[in-house]
């Protein structure tokens, strides 16, 4: 990645996520203004919704990363699926196996219905001016706005509705991103955190002098405490031959006699 590409990864995509949020936020408060008369109320209210969809989004993926769910990797429409499908829904064949749903599904429909409700609010804040001009029933109402809407009023909703849209998705998939980006750097900090501890298990290592060096240079050397394999005498600190080890016990004869070695090194044996 080059270093534009991360300036751009590092802060574009969180302004990017900010700006979307505030836009979100003006589009869902005139919408709850329709029926909330408490202008406070309506931006605070209009700023939990889109940090709901916001969170959702963290959560679900969060959970799915914890219980090592992937979902299924999408594939293009064929009648050959398409009769598999339908057979799975009916429970036909020999081979039928239950399909299970994301962990985190509950998360995931509530993410659906914050969306919707976004889209239902701005769509509301819209339309608010003509409908409180239009008289007569609900039904009626709906019927007067359809019948004698002008273009540029249709235009106006609709364009307003696909702003939203774009907004509310674009946020969506930025926050998916983020939350990937974020696991990736967990992972980094626990793999790290995991090394730290094998070391802090292992003997301490005595230095030695080396032969090829004057006596004022310390090194130290890397022994196996299971199997006595000496990896290395000219190690510069005592971190490099920690590590060392630790790599090494990953496939310590001692310690995995169920291994083998090929042409690749020591592999887990095969079942």
């Amino acid at each position: 990645m080059t270093l534009t590409q991360t300036l751009f990864v590092a802060f574009g995509v969180p302004t990017i996520l900010a700006l979307l949020l505030f836009v979100e936020q003006q589009r869902v408060k005139h919408g709850i203004a329709a029926f909330e008369v408490d202008e406070g109320l309506a931006a605070f209210a209009a700023w939990a919704l889109v940090l709901a969809n916001l969170v959702l989004e963290f959560q679900t993926h969060h959970i799915e990363q914890k219980e090592q769910y992937r979902e299924q990797r999408r594939t293009k429409f064929s009648l050959r699926i398409w009769a598999r499908d339908a057979s799975y829904w009916l429970g036909l064949g020999d081979e039928w196996r239950e399909r299970l749903h994301s962990p985190a599904k509950r998360y995931q429909q509530l993410l659906r219905l914050v969306t919707f409700t976004i889209l239902a609010l701005a769509l509301t804040g819209s339309m608010s001016g003509i409908m409180q001009q239009t008289p007569g029933a609900w039904h009626a109402a709906i019927v007067d706005i359809a019948a004698n809407s002008t273009l540029a009023d249709m235009s106006v909703w609709v364009a307003g509705l696909l702003f939203t849209a774009a907004a509310v998705l674009t946020a969506q998939g930025l926050s998916r991103y983020v939350a990937i980006r974020a696991s990736e750097v967990q992972d980094m900090l626990q793999g790290s955190t995991e090394v730290t501890e094998q070391n802090h298990d292992l003997p301490p290592l005595e230095p030695i002098i080396p032969t090829n060096v004057t006596e004022q240079t310390t090194g130290y050397t890397a022994k196996c405490p299971s199997c006595g394999v000496v990896l290395g005498t000219e190690y510069n600190n005592e971190t490099n031959a920690s590590r060392a080890i630790a790599a090494h016990r990953r496939t310590c004869s001692a310690l995995h006699p169920d291994m083998y070695t090929n042409g690749n090194g020591r592999v887990p044996a095969k079942k």
